[in-house]
């Protein structure tokens, strides 16, 4: 009899254990931003290892170039972009900022001279950084 409630426990434990790991996990809905002065770049982006997607700025006027995307983002989000034309005029600067929820979760930013290639990785749930 013991034996027989054990092998039902752990069935149902058994049965509790898959059942949570293919719960569907929610994903997040998150815009990222890249930001040119001075010149136009190219990047990437990549969500939750898939796919490498190419993007390359828009020109918004007096030499300010922009990217923008919403994706949704279940584990992780990878930025990366660099100036269109390292040889030519540089850049000023070159931003990516991250936003969930109409508010900046993430930044980085590059104001050297050169300007270089910047990358940004965002965690889904991930909480807005803070200044010290």
């Amino acid at each position: 009899m013991k034996s027989r409630v054990c092998s039902s426990l752990f069935v149902v434990f058994s049965c509790l254990i898959l059942l949570v790991s293919c719960a569907d996990v929610e994903q997040e809905n998150v815009k990222f931003r890249v930001l040119g002065s001075s010149g136009d770049f190219i990047g990437t982006y990549s969500i939750d290892s898939g796919d490498v997607v190419s993007f390359g700025g828009e020109s918004i006027g007096d030499e300010v170039f922009k990217f923008e995307k919403t994706v949704e983002v279940e584990d992780q989000l990878e930025i990366s972009t660099s100036p269109l034309d390292p040889s030519g005029d540089p850049l000023s600067s070159l931003e990516i900022k991250v936003y969930r929820d109409n508010k900046l979760i993430k930044t980085v930013q590059d104001t050297s001279d050169p300007v270089e290639e910047i990358s940004l990785i965002y965690t889904s749930g991930e909480a807005a950084e803070t200044d010290p």
